[in-house]
């Protein structure tokens, strides 16, 4: 257990080394400036803490979204691999994905086993499948032990994989969901990129370092803006891993030119996804209440 939760923990570690890095930086422009008085000091010093502060901030959202899955699962799923499994836990209970329900032959026997198995598992009061989300609806024992949702994710795994069909649903883009933590990881991943490439943009003008010409920035252009390319990626990765891919190019292609006037912008733009994302979570967690009395009701 103390292994699993080093692990979980250490998932926000590149936010967290990227908000050291940030408070090097200002301190390394501060001093560069220093020279032309205490006011651009200041000013210099204040603007990049600003600018840097989401990383900071978001260092603990990114521990949050751990408890909900795997580091290693995200991972795989931000460099191309399988997705990792959606899932999401409030109002006294949990909604993980099932892989293979959209499956028409395989699908009403995969959620009998998936059924079976929670239902036997300490802590779960009761499990109902929600076919056309791909999600099973797990009720928690409230006055019981507290349980894992890792723990259940790794129940529906041993049910998929002694399916009849265990490969099925392997092959299934996942369907996101407000409540869902995958796409938030995303988003947080995409601004603590770009608040760490605004960093260093700042360091490269004040010190000056070379820098690339503008031109470096055609080859993300023509993957985020073509819309044939485009739409191969997304039918091939997903529209989550795409965002984030593509939001972290643009990082890297704008640090490497020095842009920090379009750095800023895409930092006021990720920090408004990530805000959007946290408000439909929220949203989400109002609406699976009524969602779950009217299942307990039917």
């Amino acid at each position: 257990m103390g292994l699993t939760r080093l692990l979980r923990k250490s998932a926000a570690l590149p936010l967290r080394v990227a908000g050291a890095a940030a408070n090097t930086t200002a301190g390394v422009i501060t001093g560069s400036v220093r020279f032309a008085g205490t006011a651009a000091a200041t000013v210099v010093g204040g603007g990049v803490a600003l600018a840097t502060a989401p990383v900071r901030s978001a260092a603990g959202l990114l521990t949050d979204v751990a408890e909900c899955h795997s580091p290693g699962s995200l991972v795989r799923e931000f460099v191309g691999g399988p997705p990792a499994r959606r899932s999401s836990r409030g109002a006294g209970g949990a909604w993980i994905e099932v892989r293979g329900l959209r499956d028409p032959l395989g699908g009403p026997a995969l959620a009998g086993e998936v059924l079976s198995a929670l239902r036997a598992y300490p802590g779960v009061t009761s499990a109902v499948v929600n076919y056309p989300l791909s999600r099973v609806v797990v009720w928690l024992d409230q006055d019981g032990p507290a349980v894992d949702l890792s723990e259940l994710c790794g129940v529906i795994a041993v049910a998929e994989n002694g399916s009849s069909n265990p490969a099925g649903g392997a092959r299934e883009r996942p369907i996101d969901l407000p409540g869902d933590s995958a796409v938030l990881a995303g988003r947080l991943v995409a601004l603590a990129a770009t608040s760490a490439g605004l960093c260093a943009a700042l360091v490269g003008r004040a010190v000056p370092w070379p820098r690339l010409p503008a031109g470096v920035a055609a080859a993300v252009t023509i993957l985020d803006y073509q819309p044939r390319v485009r739409r191969l990626l997304e039918n091939r990765y997903g529209t989550s891993v795409t965002d984030t891919t593509l939001a972290v190019a643009w990082a890297a292609a704008y640090t490497a030119t020095q842009a920090w006037a379009s750095l800023g912008v895409d930092l006021v733009l990720q920090l408004s996804r990530v805000a959007e994302s946290r408000a439909e979570q929220r949203a989400w967690a109002r609406t699976v209440e009524v969602l779950n009395r009217m299942l307990e009701e039917s």
